[in-house]
């Protein structure tokens, strides 16, 4: 099957020599053939050069309802049967079956099915599944393809080597299609309802579209980034640098989630990309490594907590310009959703649009198209707080076939649009009552200057002159909550001093007691005890009561701490209180008092109890200082083992800097 020529007259220059291959008569299969090249003088060196000849012939597919390659063989330990069957236009999946037809043997197969796409990884279309087959037993498996002229799967079946007998075995290969207008589903929340066309070009097929949300998408982009060059480990010879992409993003998870890292530029790139290697590694807000990755990111899914975390990630390349090309790579961050959201699809635009009868079941038939509507999702619950190119990201299938829902899965993207901004009432009431623009201006000035009292140093004359300045305004007034208000931004001020040396305990203590002085608890309980209020202001009076029951926490705190730390006179009376005082209005381990609740109760020698709360508190956020008072209470509860085990855990928890690449 292959004519070529028998000598060549080769000198000093390139020639070409024709080759004619005639496949029509070769059998399904995979053939080869070489054409070797002798130097005629001298027959006895061996080749010079070789040709490699490879012809893959494909089977014929039988007709009928659906196109099918069967196949009735014996097989031994070992043996390997290939099969090349085309695919044809229109088919999306494929079932393969397979049934031990021995009565006495049980039968270990290996099937592997590889469909080579044009510059497409083999991985793209490969798969591969170990079946068991007990006596006149049928095992399946659902593969993806893809249709077309010239479009070639490959069906290898293989008997175990430790599988000892003969069996016979009968197996197939079944296509089926129903292809979307859109093989890359793209859905944007403002587009309003998508339509995509359903076709089935090999024979009619039963349509139950599904479509699922599974994961949320955030868009990084890097906060730092810099070129560096590597050191003497890392030359080329001889004497070639490389030089080394550091890139940093930093994120926070809001609650406890699976979450995968996806540099999406590079992840699909391995051995095959331009750049010499990627590599990423995940910390949290301790510089602790809790995962790393690099290409193919499906393979690392990390379990993360509540907190911040920071993304450090490389690349190296012996070019530096070309690295700079990548210093604003975006990193792909998808956490799983809680729970699984279904999108409603129709069968008509009407009914998308009044949310009417959803799509049920229907056949499509060749020649003809059955539309699907997708409506648009209410994002509210997952557009909170998104930043510019978030989407969320799942599963469509289109079969109401389970094989079919199994192998033929294209992604689905919604892309999220703005959050739906919340009327401020405040301002429609507000205009009701045509406030003096002038009124507004002193009430807004007075507002920025509260809020920025809380901000300046506390220690500074200025400061001080402003919080007496502006009581004086409140007492011009006759405001209590100005006052209130006032007082507290000057407590939070105060604490807000970072050295526990420098912090002013007697005057924090006075401004607390001032604080509490001013709030009206008789108010502030009798409206805690309200099941529901019904005045037309019951807005405006619980954002009041709830700024007024955080002062009043915050100030119990203040004031419990300074009284420990001053050592006052009737301190013990004035702690208890305190304390009491603070039960009523909120939890011991919230987070504004629980520092003050385990001082009270490590100064009333209840450690066990504080150990509670300060364990309570790690759950949420591990901390340095957190873990060294864990140790303290340890040691005060006599319990060594464990405080020698958290005390040699401290270094790894908590390195003192990101480990290298």
């Amino acid at each position: 099957w292959i004519q070529h020529p028998t000598h060549l007259d080769l000198m000093y220059t390139t020639r070409n020599f024709l080759i004619s291959i005639d496949p029509t008569g070769l059998a399904p299969g995979c053939h080869s053939a070489y054409i070797t090249a002798h130097d005629s003088t001298c027959p006895d060196k061996g080749k010079l050069f070789e040709i490699p000849v490879h012809v893959v012939r494909t089977e014929q597919l039988t007709e009928g309802m659906k196109p099918t390659a069967l196949h009735k063989l014996m097989y031994k330990p070992g043996d390997i049967q290939r099969h090349f069957i085309d695919v044809p236009a229109g088919a999306t999946w494929a079932n393969f079956r397979i049934k031990n037809l021995s009565t006495e043997n049980p039968g270990k197969f290996v099937v592997h099915t590889v469909q080579l796409l044009h510059k497409k990884q083999v991985r793209t279309m490969e798969n591969r599944k170990m079946m068991n087959l007990m006596q006149n037993a049928e095992g399946e498996l659902n593969i993806p393809v893809k249709g077309g002229d010239g479009e070639v799967i490959e069906l290898c079946v293989a008997k175990y080597w430790d599988n000892l007998g003969t069996i016979q075995v009968q197996y197939s290969l079944e296509f089926h299609g129903l292809m979307p207008s859109q093989r890359e589903l793209v859905m944007h929340g403002g587009e309003g309802i998508k339509r995509v066309d359903l076709t089935a070009t090999i024979s009619h097929e039963e349509v139950q579209p599904i479509i699922k949300l599974k994961n949320f998408v955030q868009v990084l982009r890097p906060t730092e980034s810099q070129v560096v060059t590597l050191g003497g480990r890392d030359l080329i010879p001889v004497g070639r640098h490389t030089y080394e992409l550091q890139l940093q993003y930093s994120f926070t998870v809001a609650k406890a989630t699976d979450l995968t890292v996806n540099m999406s530029m590079l992840s699909d790139l391995l051995y095959e990309s331009e750049l010499e290697s990627q590599l990423w590694m995940l910390f949290d807000s301790n510089k602790r490594c809790v995962g790393s990755g690099d290409a193919y990111p499906s393979e690392y899914v990390t379990k993360l907590e509540k907190g911040d975390y920071i993304i450090r990630a490389h690349i190296r390349q012996e070019k530096r310009e070309l690295l700079d090309r990548f210093t604003e790579t975006p990193v792909l961050v998808s956490s799983k959703l809680s729970s699984i959201y279904g999108v409603d699809v129709y069968a008509a635009h009407s009914e998308a649009l009044v949310g009417g009868k959803k799509f049920g079941n229907e056949t499509c038939y060749p020649g003809k198209t059955v539309p699907v509507y997708i409506a648009p999702i209410n994002s509210d619950k997952y557009a909170k707080g998104a930043t510019l190119g978030q989407f969320l990201q799942g599963t469509a299938t289109f079969a109401k076939d389970e094989s079919g829902k199994k192998a033929d899965v294209y992604t689905f993207k919604y892309i999220l649009p703005e959050c739906t901004k919340k009327k401020d009432k405040s301002k429609d009431k507000d205009k009701k009552n045509k406030t003096d623009d002038f009124v507004l201006y002193q009430e807004a000035v007075r507002d920025t200057n509260i809020s920025w009292l809380a901000k300046l140093p506390a220690d500074k004359q200025e400061t001080q002159d402003l919080y007496n300045e502006l009581l004086e305004k409140c007492r011009a007034e006759k405001s209590v909550y100005s006052a209130q208000a006032v007082h507290a931004a000057r407590l939070q001020g105060l604490m807000a001093v970072t050295d526990e040396a420098k912090k002013e305990w007697k005057l924090i203590y006075e401004t607390g007691n001032k604080v509490l002085g001013e709030i009206k608890e008789t108010e502030l309980l009798a409206w805690m005890g309200t099941k529901s209020d019904t005045r037309e202001n019951a807005a405006e009076v619980k954002k009041e009561m709830e700024k007024t029951k955080t002062q009043l926490i915050e100030a119990c705190a203040a004031v419990g701490d300074a009284a420990l730390k001053e050592g006052i006179s009737n301190g013990e009376e004035v702690v208890d209180d305190i304390y009491a005082k603070i039960l009523k209005y909120t939890d011991p381990t919230d987070s504004k008092v629980v520092g003050f609740a385990v001082r009270y109760l490590i100064h009333n020698k209840l450690h066990a109890k504080a150990l509670k709360f300060v364990v309570k508190q790690l759950d949420e956020k591990i901390t340095k200082e957190l873990m060294n008072q864990l140790i303290d209470l340890l040691k005060e509860l006599k319990w060594d083992h464990a405080a020698e085990l958290t005390s040699r855990s401290m270094a790894a928890k908590f390195p003192a800097a990101y480990p290298p690449f």
